[in-house]
């Protein structure tokens, strides 16, 4: 390790020719790193700053971990996530979200759908309507949601999505941004609407039944009660 800082320290004297010039990079010494700045003085001497970035290094490692494992956790949910900065410009979305615009009609892939605004990468009026729900919640740094909203599909004819907007952890944040998360509710409102159709079938049936028996008259009950027989 001593004798890798040496070369990196000969090469860096070597290219640094003028007074304020600078060179600089990451030394790792068993367990610890050392960010190595070399700078050129004006008397042909050169300062040489050696700063333990050891904790900030194994930080960013675990914050770079972490959100891996959240982005692999978003990529297997049931639903659409969209992250979007301050000025509601798409910065991630997981594969769901994606397939839930494809079916509204829009044809950005990943690439181009990043930094793109929420209102553009959507087709309207869902663009929108998002779009507005997000400024909403970013106002007043509180969760917004657009329940059950109808939209055309490309195959089915049209879907329901149900949309809420969530204000990152740090709301009062300016640079903050807002996470959209968008779940298709469409087989679930068609159950309960079947569901509804079926308890107002059943009802009739049972009303009419009742209606039927209440209409017969107190001398046809009474031969019903009595066989009906001749005396």
């Amino acid at each position: 390790n001593y004798a890798d800082l040496a070369d990196e320290l000969a090469l860096a004297t070597a290219r640094l020719v003028r007074s304020g010039e600078e060179d600089q990079w990451v030394w790792v010494r068993g367990k610890r790193t050392f960010e190595v700045m070399v700078s050129a003085r004006s008397d042909g001497h050169f300062w040489v700053l050696f700063e333990d970035v050891t904790d900030s290094v194994i930080a960013e490692e675990i914050l770079l971990n972490a959100r891996r494992y959240l982005e692999r956790v978003i990529s297997h949910i049931p639903l659409g996530v969209i992250v979007l900065n301050s000025q509601l410009r798409i910065s991630s979305m997981n594969p769901q979200s994606r397939a839930l615009i494809h079916r509204l009609g829009g044809d950005l892939d990943l690439v181009d759908a990043i930094g793109e605004k929420i209102e553009r990468a959507v087709p309207a009026p869902g663009g929108v309507h998002w779009h507005a729900l997000c400024q909403s919640a970013l106002r007043s740094g509180t969760r917004e949601e657009l329940a059950r909203q109808v939209y055309d599909a490309l195959e089915e004819g049209s879907c329901v999505l149900s949309v809420l907007a969530t204000p990152s952890v740090e709301a009062q944040d300016p640079a903050a941004g807002i996470v959209l998360i968008v779940e298709d509710v469409t087989d679930k409102v068609q159950l309960e609407d079947q569901l509804v159709e079926a308890e107002t079938v059943s009802y009739t049936h049972l009303r009419d039944h009742e209606t039927g028996r209440n209409d017969v008259c107190p001398r046809q009950r009474e031969k019903k009660k009595g066989g009906g027989g001749v005396g």
